[in-house]
């Protein structure tokens, strides 16, 4: 996944959530790009995922939640 690049981001908070299984969004990732891959998601499933700016004034607000589903 992708996303576009937020202006003094200094690293990125990605957060997943399988649907159906899980009641919060979890950190999955910290990334220092504006893209990730999240590995050991079950095949067929559906996962939200939303991402967070952060620098050292802290974390943004999150993203609004993408619904994929894992292929």
């Amino acid at each position: 996944m992708d996303w576009a690049d937020t202006p003094r981001a200094e690293r990125y908070h990605v957060y997943k959530q399988l649907v159906g299984t899980d009641a919060d969004f979890v950190l999955a990732a910290t990334v220092y790009d504006s893209d990730a891959t999240l590995a050991d998601l079950p095949s067929g499933a559906a996962v939200r995922v939303k991402v967070t700016a952060v620098n050292e004034a802290g974390e943004s607000q999150p993203s609004g939640a993408q619904e994929v589903a894992v292929g």
